[in-house]
């Protein structure tokens, strides 16, 4: 993997991984230690990590009526299935 094309925030995700082994850790910290970043700018990179983390990567809203709605329906087919017996 070429290190020295990756952006900051990148090599301090891969530093930060679980799924990743030592080697690459250490290749990424390497490329990151080379490039001289601030105190204040690894904060950055720690805070944006962290906000993106906790982010869901898809979500939708779903209305309270449609909520009941599919309940009532689902009520309605066990009903049926029970009564069919």
């Amino acid at each position: 993997m070429d290190f020295y094309k990756l952006t900051d925030f990148q090599l301090y995700s891969i530093i930060n991984s679980r799924h990743l082994d030592t080697v690459q850790k250490a290749a990424a910290q390497h490329e990151l230690d080379r490039r001289g970043l601030t105190p204040e700018e690894l904060k950055q990179l720690a805070d944006e990590l962290a906000s993106r983390m906790h982010q869901p990567k898809w979500s939708f809203k779903v209305s309270p009526a449609v909520l009941w709605l599919v309940f009532i329906v689902i009520i309605f087919v066990l009903l049926r299935q029970i009564s069919c017996r």
